[in-house]
C-alpha cells in the first residue's frame, strides 16, 4: 500500500463510494471535446461490422470481466471487479449472472418476466420483461448502477440496428491495430451525442467486441477534486454462438434465504439496517472552511442535525441545494445542516461552493476519518445522509444518489417529526402515497433515545 496506510485507504474507499454514486447520477460517459467531432469511414465501418455480427446471432453466450479502477491523488489505487456470464436469445430472453465479485447483481429474463437479484442484500424483485435487449439498455435505475451499467449500456448499444445509432455518432476514429492476448483487434474510439467510449473489435470474419472502456476522465474535471481518477473496463471472452439454449438457462431459482421484494431499487437505496441507527452519532472535530474547528458535540442537544457526505461534483451540489432549502424552511427551529467534504482541498471546495451559489457549514474530512466512523462495512459502506435527533442519536440514514422528489418528501417528514419530538416508527410503517404506496426507502426504525432495535 502507498504511504499513508490504513487511514488513506479509508479515505480512498469513501471517495470511491461517492464517486460511484455520482457517476450513476450523471449521464454515462463524458462530453466529447469540441475538436473531437470527426467521423472516419473505416472506423465507422468496423464498428458497424461488430454490431451487425452481434445482431446476426439469434443465441449466444460470452463471459465478461468488469472492473472499476480508481486512483486518488496519484498515490492510492484500487480495483473493484465483477465476473459475469452473459447468455442471450432473441428477442428478449437473457441471463446476466454474477459469477464472482465484490459488487454486482444478476438479471434474468425468460421473455415474460424479468428478475433482478442483489446477492449482497439477498433480495430479488420480479417485473414484466422488456420487449427487446435495447429496451433493457435504456433502463436507468439503481439496479443498473449495481451491475456496472456504465459498461453494459455501451455493450447493449450494439444490439440496436446500425441505422438507428449511426445518426447520433459524432466521432469515429481507428487508433490502430493492437493485440489483446493472442487476438488482433482494432482500437476504435466512438463518440455518440455527448458521450465517448473505446471499443476493441476483433479483426476476423467474426468481429467480436473484446474490450470496452467508457471515457470517464472528466467525471471530476473542474470540480476542485483532489486528483480522483476513475476508469471502467470490461473484457469479453469465450464468445460462442449457441445452436440452442435450454429453458433452464433463463430460469431464476431463489438462493436459500433470498427475500422477494417489490422493488430492489428501494432495497438498494434503503439503509434501514445501518449499524448506527438508534445509536449516538459518532463525535468528530474537524476544520471548517474558515480554518476553525467544528465539534459535533457542540451541536448535539440543540436540535436536529442533518449530516451529508459529498465530493465536489454537480449531483452533490444539487443535493446540497435541496438540503439547504429544507434548512432554510425550518429557520429558527433548531435544524443544522453539516456538509462533510471528503478529501478535497479548501480552495477547491470554496470555488465549487461559489460556482454553485451555496452558503453552507462545511467540514473538511481530509483523511476520511469521519467517513470511517459513519461507514457500515458489514452492509453497504457509507451512505450519503444521516439525520441526528435532538437526543444525539442517528434516527435516519439515506442511501445513494439520485436523491429524487420522493426522497426529499420523506426526509422533510422525518425532520418535521423529529423537530416535534414525535415517534417516527408508526408513521414510517404506513404506505407512502408519494412513492406508489410502498412503505420502503430510508426508514426511522428506532424510538428516540433507543440504543437497540425494538
Amino acid at each position: 500500500m502507498a504511504p499513508g496506510g490504513f487511514e488513506d485507504m479509508l479515505r480512498f474507499e469513501s471517495v470511491l463510494l461517492l464517486a460511484g454514486a455520482l457517476l450513476f447520477a450523471e449521464n454515462i460517459g463524458t462530453c466529447v471535446a469540441d475538436d473531437a467531432s470527426k467521423v472516419d469511414a473505416k472506423a465507422l465501418n468496423a464498428f458497424r461490422a461488430a454490431a451487425e455480427y452481434l445482431q446476426s446471432l439469434d443465441r449466444f453466450s460470452v463471459s465478461m470481466q468488469s472492473t472499476m479502477r480508481a486512483e486518488l491523488v496519484g498515490e492510492i489505487k484500487q480495483d473493484i471487479g465483477s465476473d459475469y456470464k452473459l447468455i442471450f436469445e432473441r428477442p428478449n430472453r437473457f441471463a446476466i449472472t454474477l459469477q464472482n465479485g465484490e459488487t454486482g447483481a444478476s438479471m434474468i429474463s425468460d421473455g415474460k418476466q424479468q428478475v433482478t437479484y442483489l446477492p449482497r442484500k439477498k433480495k430479488y424483485s420480479v417485473q414484466d420483461a422488456e420487449l427487446s435487449f435495447a429496451a433493457v439498455a435504456s433502463g436507468r435505475s439503481l439496479v443498473a448502477q449495481e451491475i456496472h451499467w456504465e459498461v453494459f449500456a455501451y455493450f447493449f448499444l450494439l444490439f440496436e440496428p446500425p441505422d438507428e445509432f449511426e445518426k447520433d455518432i459524432v466521432h469515429a476514429e481507428n487508433l490502430g491495430v493492437e493485440r489483446l492476448g493472442y487476438v488482433a483487434v482494432d482500437h476504435l474510439r466512438i463518440g455518440i451525442d455527448d458521450t465517448q467510449c473505446d471499443y476493441w473489435v476483433e479483426k476476423a470474419d467474426k468481429p467480436c467486441v473484446r474490450k470496452i472502456v467508457p471515457d470517464l476522465r472528466r467525471a471530476f474535471d473542474g470540480t476542485g477534486s483532489a486528483g480522483v481518477k476513475l476508469e471502467a473496463v470490461a473484457l469479453f471472452d469465450a464468445w460462442r454462438a449457441e445452436p440452442r439454449l435450454p429453458v433452464e438457462a433463463f430460469r431464476f431459482v431463489p438462493p436459500p434465504g433470498a427475500e422477494k421484494v417489490e422493488s430492489v431499487v428501494k432495497a438498494l437505496k434503503s439503509d434501514k439496517n445501518h449499524c448506527l441507527l438508534g445509536k449516538p452519532a459518532p463525535d468528530f472535530v474537524a476544520n471548517g472552511l474558515d480554518g476553525k474547528p467544528v465539534h459535533l458535540a457542540d451541536l448535539k442537544g440543540k436540535g436536529v442535525i442533518v449530516i451529508q457526505f459529498w465530493v465536489a461534483h454537480k449531483p452533490f451540489a444539487e443535493l446540497m441545494a435541496k438540503l439547504a432549502d429544507i434548512t432554510a424552511d425550518h429557520k429558527g427551529e433548531s435544524l443544522t445542516f453539516v456538509a462533510i467534504n471528503l478529501g478535497e482541498d479548501a480552495a477547491g471546495v470554496r470555488t465549487f461552493l461559489k460556482q454553485n451559489k451555496l452558503d453552507l457549514l462545511v467540514v473538511l474530512d481530509a483523511e476520511g476519518k469521519i467517513a470511517r466512523e459513519y461507514s457500515d462495512a458489514g452492509e453497504d459502506g457509507m451512505p450519503l445522509i444521516f439525520i441526528v435527533g435532538k437526543d444525539g442519536t442517528v434516527q435516519a440514514v439515506h442511501g445513494s444518489l439520485p436523491f429524487d422528489e420522493n426522497d426529499e418528501k420523506r426526509m422533510r417528514r422525518e425532520i418535521d417529526m423529529l423537530l416535534e419530538g414525535k415517534m417516527p416508527t408508526v408513521e414510517q410503517s404506513k404506505p407512502d402515497p408519494d412513492d406508489g404506496g410502498v412503505p420502503d426507502g430510508p426508514t426511522l426504525i428506532f424510538p428516540l433515545g433507543s440504543n437497540r432495535a425494538p
